[in-house]
């Protein structure tokens, strides 16, 4: 079955237990992650962490508070603009974050004993419930919990700034290390896409990095992992045609039909959103560069991009990202519809192909909040923001 068959199979089931309160984000709309409440700087402590709708035209539908839904405390460290990252796969919204109160200090710097991972599944949000698994004392430890996917609400994946890349089969069972030769792990995501054998897609499970071994998005061999596993590079901005040799990645996302993908990149003299494609939907690699966008909609030298989601259902793709400002950032959009570019730099590297299309501009975060991650709703809403379900804690008993 493909993924958009999944996902509406999906979506009408949790339409169906959400109810006719449910408050549905509306197919084509966005969901954006939202650090801080606006009441202070953002810095390293801990803030409340909110989901907001958008139109693709930048009107705010709704705004919700995960962090005080059904006993929920998930929050995101302020000023970290490498943590909030959110996923969406066969109608699940999934958000990673801390187990604290608002005000800590530098919760990715301490243990998981000490500040407890925790995720939020988003699904049918009219029955709130918050499952706790076995302590945990060793996920992404010391250092930033950025992101999860769930693809079905109950077995999930994480990433973060230690250890690899963890399973967890249930809610309630130890995580499995699926790979730990990347232990700097910045994006999790699942992407469904054709293969050279049509009516045949691949679900693949996919990390971004920007360390040695993978600078870019690697990919596990054959269905998402159970188990140990290797992981190779699938992509990156480095490949054939490209004028990088390194990157700073961290989301993306993969057409449909395997040929193109976008990774957003936020290095000091690598940043942007970054076209590639290729003429197979091979199981990896084949890839070749097309060419940058900027992320500034006037046309200046700004490219850097953190959150990213496209939208595929067009003839032309748009696509969503975050900009990677700490504070009062953006949310732009860019309709990949204009093949031309004009040669010039980012930072000290020169040749870069930047794109003749200039973003247009979403919206903009209010002051001392920042825009995270972005999904992009390609199915019938299956997630409403006024109330919290799928809640998934990943707790130590203190």
């Amino acid at each position: 079955m493909s993924y958009r068959a999944l996902a509406a199979s999906a979506a009408a089931v949790l339409v169906a237990a959400a109810g006719a309160s449910a408050a549905v984000p509306t197919t084509g709309n966005l969901v954006v992650l939202r650090a801080g409440d606006g009441s202070a700087s953002l810095n390293t402590s801990s803030v409340d962490t909110f989901l907001q709708e958008f139109t693709p035209a930048g009107s705010l539908v709704q705004t919700q508070n995960i962090s005080g839904f059904a006993g929920n405390t998930l929050r995101v460290q302020g000023s970290s603009s490498s943590e909030g990252f959110i996923t969406y796969v066969n109608g699940w919204l999934t958000v990673a974050g801390y187990d604290v109160a608002a005000g800590v200090a530098s919760p990715s710097g301490a243990t998981a004993a000490a500040n407890r991972r925790i995720l939020s599944f988003v699904g049918d949000l009219n029955n709130p419930s918050v499952s706790i698994s076995q302590p945990n004392s060793v996920l992404h430890t010391s250092n930033a919990f950025r992101s999860a996917v769930t693809a079905d609400g109950n077995s999930f994946y994480t990433s973060g700034g230690t250890q690899g890349t963890f399973y967890f089969a249930t809610p309630t069972t130890a995580p499995t290390l699926v790979q730990s030769s990347i232990t700097n792990s910045r994006v999790v995501n699942i992407q469904t896409f054709a293969t050279t054998t049509p009516g045949v897609p691949q679900t693949r499970l996919m990390v971004s990095s920007a360390t040695t071994g993978l600078n870019g998005v690697g990919a596990f061999p054959g269905s998402p992992p159970t188990a140990a596993s290797s992981i190779s590079v699938f992509g990156s901005n480095s490949v054939s045609g490209s004028p990088f040799s390194t990157g700073s990645n961290y989301a993306f996302a993969v057409s449909p039909d395997g040929l193109t993908m976008y990774i957003a990149d936020d290095g000091n003299n690598t940043a942007g959103i970054h076209k590639l494609t290729r003429s197979l939907a091979l199981s990896s690699g084949g890839w070749t560069y097309a060419y940058t966008f900027r992320t500034n909609t006037s046309g200046g030298n700004t490219f850097s991009a953190r959150g990213l989601a496209v939208d595929w259902t067009g003839t032309s793709p748009v696509i969503y990202a975050t900009t990677a400002e700490t504070s009062a950032n953006r949310l732009i959009s860019i309709v990949d519809s204009v093949s031309t570019f004009t040669t010039g730099s980012v930072g000290t590297t020169t040749g870069v192909r930047i794109n003749d299309q200039l973003p247009t501009l979403v919206a903009t975060a209010d002051a001392n909040t920042a825009f995270r991650g972005v999904v992009f709703i390609p199915t019938p809403g299956v997630l409403g923001l006024a109330g919290v379900a799928g809640l998934v804690g990943l707790r130590r008993r203190r």
